[in-house]
């Protein structure tokens, strides 16, 4: 998805674009240390050490509204689990839940979506996750999907017919989207 991803620690924030610049998405990092980092190594994200852990959080704010986002969460062992809130535009919470781990966490991978489908609205800005006491795991981005700009749409349907005796007759209507 993201062409531009490389490898290192960014204090602070992380930003990144698409190969054409329509989707750009900051990576957050918030931590106890004096200086968090987003650690970004071979696809995925965390922070300080390319693993969300207890106490950390890693926030992805898109720049347009997002339908959807599909991440990869990797090293998320059973009974292990990371925490979720999705944000609107202004920052209110639309919705959370929790990922749950499976597996025994070397190396294990799941596919999570988190949709916009599943709330009122269905478009979001903001995706906090946060690592619970006992998690060590690292998300990547599979998929994403939003809006990135309107476009509006013009339709014209023209239609023409003959009655029985050879009189013509016909018209268009123009739609505007």
């Amino acid at each position: 998805i993201f062409a531009d991803l490389k490898g290192g620690n960014t204090p602070g924030t992380y930003h990144l674009s698409d190969v054409n610049g329509i989707f750009n998405l900051d990576v957050i990092a918030t931590s106890n240390s004096a200086t968090p980092t987003v650690n970004s190594r071979n696809g995925y994200f965390g922070v300080d050490n390319n693993f969300i852990d207890g106490g950390e959080t890693l926030t992805l704010r898109f720049a347009t509204d997002m339908r959807a986002v599909t991440l990869n969460v990797a090293n998320l062992a059973a009974g292990e689990s990371l925490g979720y809130v999705i944000l609107n535009r202004d920052g209110k919470e639309l919705t959370r839940g929790t990922i749950s781990g499976a597996g025994n966490g070397d190396g294990d991978l799941q596919s999570v979506l988190l949709s916009g489908a599943a709330f009122t609205g269905g478009e979001f800005a903001t995706v906090v996750i946060s690592g619970t006491a006992s998690s060590s795991a690292r998300i990547g981005l599979a998929a994403i999907t939003g809006e990135t700009a309107v476009r509006e749409q013009s339709i014209t349907l023209a239609a023409s017919a003959t009655d029985a005796d050879g009189d013509p007759t016909g018209g268009s209507q123009t739609f505007h989207l």
